[in-house]
């Protein structure tokens, strides 16, 4: 799931404007933005950041930037790289939810769904008297015969809807727990001066820039990609709609207490609630995890100011979370309704000068041949950004139609931006790989 930026053209502005792709495609009117589609009844859009959730689980620092991190990511998810981004094999990334193969869309487990492995589950069954591959059923390996070999492992592996760890992390079932309050696995609440200040130069932090933690926008290890979607994308539209008052220090009349209040607008559905201002306490000023706080102290009516337990917010809708941000109504554009000229128009009316003036996310299909790219051709480009917050090192993957690098010579916004994550997808690919964009204006 990703943001969108904005729209630029390969070509020439005076050559390219009105070119918006194939002759044969059924444009809007010049000038005029395509209808909206009915909303949809419920959005379950909710992935894990693989890198931070391997950092968790492992308790190191990943090079982000480096090829050697995909095999680490393999081996400690236990599957092949490329799969744990199709909801089919029933990834980890996507835990507390299943593909609806129809519509190639998530759905959400219930409660009863979910199987938590306990750690004799996870043992290794003794393979030595394995004389057949029929031998291979007895071990839960079905349907052999259908099976693609890619490499010979064995044992039960983490998937979307077991183990207890991932459950505590990432979903809002914490079974037998309900008396507690939530805290991440094998981790405790600390004093956060302790935790971020220590060791900092309080001259390095006083000669900051304000806008220091306002690029850190990434999603960590839990399934609310959809959330950072939207808060980035407001804020990228419109800097002055996210209250951004913290401060480093206290000032004299806040020797007490530090709090950020934030605006939650009522829009309906799951994942809201009244509309009310939410106040949040913090000691490191960095917004968009205030932000993160706040959102769900709002939909889980919390009256703690201090924590708040992100796995209420393990999936949902990007579009109607810019809407209870802004205040603004949603429109949504589901890409399989609407010919690539129409989109890149669509992104053409919420932007000048190559920025979004009204945020815009998107979000792609759960299943599909697009996670093995397409054949295309077209010279219309939408930039988007991934709330992972990460740009997979070349030689990685390849998407045709996909630049993985966005340099400020061909975009200038992108010299505001810390440019990890950052994407460049041609209007044809774009139709192809997403289900739907949305606004909110």
């Amino acid at each position: 799931m990703v943001s969108s930026g904005s729209h630029f053209d390969s070509s020439s502005p005076q050559n390219g404007y009105e070119d918006l792709g194939d002759e044969s495609d059924d444009s809007p009117l010049l000038g005029r933005e395509p209808s909206p589609d009915e909303p949809p009844k419920d959005v379950n859009v909710g992935a894990i950041n693989p890198y931070a959730l391997v950092e968790a689980m492992i308790g190191h620092k990943l090079d982000r930037h480096a090829l050697s991190t995909s095999r680490i990511i393999s081996d400690v998810l236990q599957t092949n790289y490329e799969e744990p981004f199709d909801l089919t094999h029933n990834s980890v990334l996507f835990a507390g939810l299943k593909l609806n193969e129809q519509e190639r869309q998530a759905e959400q487990l219930s409660e009863d769904e979910i199987q938590i492995l306990e750690e004799r589950d996870l043992v290794t069954p003794d393979l030595s008297r394995l004389m057949t591959l029929n031998d291979l059923e007895k071990i839960g390996l079905k349907e052999v015969g259908d099976t693609r070999i890619r490499m010979a492992l064995s044992g039960r592996t983490v998937g979307n809807k077991n183990t207890e760890t991932i459950n505590d992390l990432v979903l809002s079932f914490h079974h037998n727990k309900e008396e507690r309050e939530w805290t991440p696995p094998n981790s405790s609440w600390r004093d956060t001066n302790e935790a971020f200040f220590r060791g900092i130069p309080r001259r390095l932090m006083m000669d900051g820039s304000p806008f220091a933690f306002s690029h850190n926008l990434r999603e960590q290890a839990a399934s609310n990609c959809w959330l950072i979607a939207a808060i980035f994308s407001v804020f990228w539209a419109n800097p002055a709609m996210i209250n951004r008052s913290t401060r480093m220090f206290p000032s004299p009349m806040e020797r007490s207490r530090r709090a950020l209040s934030v605006k939650f607008h009522d829009k309906g559905g799951r994942n809201n609630a009244e509309t009310a201002t939410i106040e949040v306490d913090y000691y490191v000023p960095a917004w968009p995890a205030l932000y993160e706080k706040a959102f769900v102290k709002w939909i889980t009516k919390s009256k703690d100011c201090n924590r708040a337990d992100l796995t209420q917010a393990h999936n949902g809708d990007p579009v109607k979370a810019m809407s209870q941000i802004n205040g603004r109504e949603t429109r949504y554009y589901f890409t399989g309704h609407h010919s690539a000229a129409e989109l890149a128009g669509l992104v053409r009316a919420c932007s000048v000068n190559k920025r979004t003036i009204s945020p815009m996310a998107a979000w792609t299909h759960a299943t599909g041949d697009v996670f093995r790219g397409s054949d295309l051709d077209d010279d219309q480009y939408i930039i988007v950004r991934n709330p992972w917050g990460v740009t997979e090192p070349r030689g990685l993957t390849s998407y045709l139609g996909l630049l993985d690098r966005v340099e400020p010579e061909y975009w200038p916004p992108a010299a505001l931006l810390d440019r990890d994550g950052v994407l460049s997808i041609k209007v044809q690919a774009f139709k192809k790989y997403f289900a739907c964009i949305g606004v909110a204006k």
